[in-house]
């Protein structure tokens, strides 16, 4: 049998237990209401990811564990976080207080500065997730990612290579989500899932607890989704994790919310709901949330493909512009092919093989575009993203000394393609298989609508990029489209594909001003209720 010294080295759950560890405000870390934490905390899998509500101590006990097993394993560790100013707002008020209130912490620092700490004969490096530099020259065996979701995730993958000479290479990411696909959420849906059982006393059944089925909003009470009976205090505090996928054995993933925290009142729970959706759902509930009215992902992309010939006639053509050139052609019938080049030879080949009309983003390399818009008038325009200030619509083609320009409100536009791919009646379909547009839908799922507000208190929509991640071909869509306007009938109506589930006319028309379409009138909500464990 082990020893209590033998025990405390392999657990760090043993040794907090066993010393009496506590926070920095000099209470007890205490178990018998993070019954749920004692898994994650005992948890040595080499990548971990913690998808949580906020309130739940989750960045003290990694305070704590790091303490533990730079110590105990004889490994150097790295905790980021994503403030320019780490010792301020995190070393200081947080992780001093802990070693220094805590005997047996403090009888293991060997050496203490703002950002390095040394516990028997190896460092823990507390560096915010901003900066460059501080990414670079040092090594470490395990990473800690301290909210993920909002640290620059391009100078996360350079600490990630500070592990690439250890044996252990471990790493824990946690953080409150943010958007549907990222961060977090993204990590957590390639892994084993983890879900907190418990078990209702009134019905013997075990159930996971979540705002849309163990809430009963009028009388305020945790319920079984079963049999309906309130839940009782202990039967929420007692639980088991179980894996939605235990076969994922490459990466373990925990899903936290307040639901399952004892000491949170269902009413909390209730009153938050009627507060911001994305606060209820990233704070409250530990769920990423994206408006599902405006989200362009696989399956929306994925009804409106119908493979087969179209006819070259009409054929337009979107250009996202760059070192590398993405483009998409299609026709009222549909988007046949998308592509990319570095060289604008090939799409002045493409513009003429298919006689298409071409929009292409005037930006970042304006030269080449205002080129072909000079040599085949008419045919090739050059779009600019602007905010429609003065309400004259979406989309404006110029006149006299600007023919060959068109000016296109970022948010409206992108607003209306999106509608016109996710609305089972939209005109956009696709006339590929879904296998050969992984990267096409890729790109539309790397962006979303959020909201926007500006210093005067006002809200607006506005489509935002996940960090570092393309989105070219969903741009090279929207100008694809612009592009498509030019093929309008002089009354206004969009000339309809004879395809069924089409809208014989839009409200877009021809005299040069597109007005916005209202998306919410159009996009149907796509998303289904989940129904059972393994939906």
């Amino acid at each position: 049998m082990a020893t209590s010294e033998e025990l405390q080295k392999a657990s760090s759950f043993a040794w907090v237990i066993a010393n009496n560890i506590i926070n920095e405000n000099g209470q007890l870390l205490e178990f018998e209401d993070h019954f749920f934490m004692i898994d994650p905390f005992n948890d040595n899998h080499p990548d971990i990811v913690v998808k949580k509500s906020a309130q739940i101590g989750w960045s003290v006990t990694e305070i704590v564990k790091a303490i533990h097993d730079c110590a105990a394993m004889g490994v150097n560790i790295i905790h980021t976080l994503p403030t320019q100013n780490v010792i301020k707002d995190f070393v200081i008020p947080k992780v001093n207080p802990i070693v220094y209130k805590n005997k047996c912490i403090k009888d293991l620092l060997a050496n203490d500065s703002v950002s390095l700490k040394k516990f028997g004969d190896n460092f823990i490096y507390y560096r915010g997730s901003f900066v460059e530099r501080e990414a670079i020259s040092i090594t470490a065996d395990i990473l800690i990612n301290d909210e993920y979701d909002r640290s620059d995730q391009r100078i996360l993958a350079i600490y990630q290579s500070r592990l690439q000479a250890s044996k252990y290479k471990w790493i824990r990411r946690f953080s409150n989500p943010s958007i549907k696909g990222f961060g977090v959420d993204e990590l957590y849906e390639s892994s084993d899932q983890m879900h907190w059982f418990i078990k209702c006393k009134g019905c013997n059944k075990k159930q996971y607890l979540t705002f849309e089925d163990n809430i009963d909003m009028e009388n305020r009470e945790y319920i079984c989704k079963y049999c309906k009976k309130i839940l009782t205090v202990n039967e929420r505090r007692l639980g088991k994790w179980i894996a939605k996928y235990p076969s994922r054995t490459h990466r373990r993933g925990y899903w936290i919310n307040q639901l399952m925290c004892p000491w949170v009142d269902a009413g909390y729970i209730v009153d938050k709901s009627k507060d911001d959706p994305a606060f209820f759902a990233n704070f409250v509930l530990g769920q990423a949330y994206t408006e599902a009215e405006i989200l362009v992902d696989r399956s929306a992309i994925v009804r409106k493909c119908v493979p087969g010939y179209i006819p070259k006639e009409g054929v337009c053509m979107g250009v996202d512009n760059g070192i590398v050139k993405h483009w998409v052609l299609g026709t009222k019938e549909g988007i046949f092919a998308y592509g990319k080049t570095d060289d604008w030879g090939e799409i002045e080949r493409l513009i003429v093989q298919y006689n298409a009309y071409c929009v292409i983003d005037q930006n970042p390399y304006p030269n080449k575009p205002r080129q072909l818009v000079e040599k085949h008038k008419g045919k090739v325009f050059v779009n600019s993203y602007v905010q429609d200030r003065k309400a004259l619509g979406t989309i404006q083609f110029g006149e006299g000394k600007e023919l060959g320009m068109v000016k296109s409100d970022r948010t409206k536009i992108l607003d209306m393609v999106a509608a016109e791919i996710t609305a089972d009646n939209g005109l956009i379909h696709f006339s590929l298989t879904p296998t050969r547009l992984d990267e096409y839908i890729e790109h539309w799922q790397n962006i979303y609508r959020g909201t926007e507000v500006n210093t005067q208190g006002i809200k607006r929509g506005v489509w935002l990029t996940k960090e570092n991640r393309a989105d070219h071909f969903a741009h090279a869509t929207v100008y694809w489209y612009i592009a498509l306007q030019r093929t309008l009938k002089g009354d206004g109506r969009v000339i309809s594909a004879d395809r069924p589930n089409t809208i014989e006319y839009s409200p877009t028309v021809t005299n040069n001003t597109i007005p916005g379409m209202d998306v919410k009138k159009v996009i149907k909500d796509n998303q289904k209720k989940r129904r059972d464990w393994k939906r």
